[in-house]
């Protein structure tokens, strides 16, 4: 099955957010793996909050990292006519 031609448009869109994504996942993983530390030496609440905000950072790169690999094309993220979030 034949692949469908993709614009160069879309290409730079897809690259860009690609090279974003792993831009932001370094520091996100070392905020992961400090608040993980943290909340091993001692157990918090404000320890724990941290590590629940760290992991939802996490989340959220990891959803650009599919987007921009097309990893889940059903959800149609990055097309054109797709459901725009609210913020």
């Amino acid at each position: 099955m034949p692949r469908s031609p993709v614009s160069q448009a879309n290409m730079v869109a897809v690259n860009s957010t690609l090279v974003k994504a792993l831009i932001a996942l370094l520091p996100i993983g070392i905020l992961l793996a400090a608040s993980a530390v943290m909340f091993a030496k001692q157990r918090k609440l404000w320890s724990v909050l941290q590590l629940l905000g760290a992991v939802g950072m996490v989340v959220a790169v990891l959803a650009h990292l599919c987007e921009a690999l097309q990893i889940l094309p059903w959800m149609r993220w990055g097309q054109e006519h797709r459901t725009r979030p609210l913020s």
